[in-house]
């Protein structure tokens, strides 16, 4: 199960759940969200979910307000960190044709909501709670 919401100026979220997090989860503010981009932390960590955000073609394109879009969506949800995925883009209706205002496309980067397991320092010995989605 997945869940959308609108976060402003055009910025659409979705977060669809992975695995069960490793420690319960609160609110957090949005400066102590670790982000990684190049690879995952070498901290042991579970992936809980994934984070996708999506911007309509009526803006211009600003990567970092989607950045910041996936990083308020993973304070609210109580990640450690994200993992910043790919890129999307959707083309939308053609120029011209009378449907350009109704789909003007969109540009999408998605994320992985990441928790830290308590007590264990590496990645090599991070085993999985299950999934959520079955």
């Amino acid at each position: 199960m997945s869940a959308g919401l609108m976060v402003g100026c055009g910025v659409s979220m979705e977060a669809t759940p992975l695995n069960v997090p490793p420690h319960p989860m609160g609110a957090r503010p949005v400066e102590s969200v670790e982000v990684y981009s190049s690879a995952p932390p070498a901290k042991a960590h579970i992936d809980v979910s994934l984070l996708r955000a999506d911007q309509v073609n009526y803006a211009q394109v600003n990567t970092s307000g989607l950045i910041r879009a996936l990083l308020a969506q993973a304070a609210k949800m109580g990640c450690d960190a994200i993992v910043v995925g790919g890129a999307t883009e959707r083309a939308g209706a053609r120029p011209g044709d009378g449907w350009a205002l109704l789909d003007p496309g969109s540009h999408g980067l998605s994320a992985t909501c990441i928790a830290y397991v308590p007590g264990v320092s590496s990645a090599s010995t991070t085993t999985c709670n299950g999934p959520v989605v079955k």
